[in-house]
């Protein structure tokens, strides 16, 4: 644990360096992280609850959000993590840091993603009445 705390300096710079090539040929930029989580709960609201008829408008965007996030964190993080390890060959094997640590970067990523869908998810939650309690503060843990 102590070494990690020594390399988070590296995966925060790894991390940075990532997401500039990432958003530096997209016109929305980091804004599409805080779209992309209300465009597809929309999307699947939209179809979805019509389909299934269901009665719960007050809840359903919060459940279809809240699940979308944790299966994007999941999907994120290893996609990610294949793309690093895949994508960065000469860096891994010229420099002399642990290899894991490019994997955490990468998951790192997933996981600021993740924050920003927890800022969206307490706007929808505030915007439809949900109401909140300590059981909501687990998503955080999971």
């Amino acid at each position: 644990m102590e070494k990690l705390k020594n390399y988070f300096f590296v995966i925060r710079q790894l991390q940075h360096r990532n997401r500039k090539r990432q958003y530096s040929s997209t016109f929305l930029g980091i804004l599409w992280d805080v779209l992309n989580p209300l465009i597809n709960m929309l999307i699947l609201i939209s179809i979805f609850g019509h389909i299934i008829g269901h009665t719960n408008w007050q809840s359903y965007p919060v459940y279809i959000l809240l699940g979308t996030m944790v299966f994007k964190i999941f999907v994120a993080g290893t996609e990610r993590s294949i793309r690093v390890l895949s994508g960065n060959k000469a860096l891994i094997l010229n420099t002399r840091i642990p290899k894991q640590l490019y994997v955490l970067q990468a998951v790192y990523g997933a996981l600021v993603d993740f924050l920003i869908s927890i800022i969206i998810l307490v706007g929808v939650m505030i915007y439809t009445g949900v109401g909140t309690n300590y059981m909501c503060l687990l998503v955080i843990f999971l």
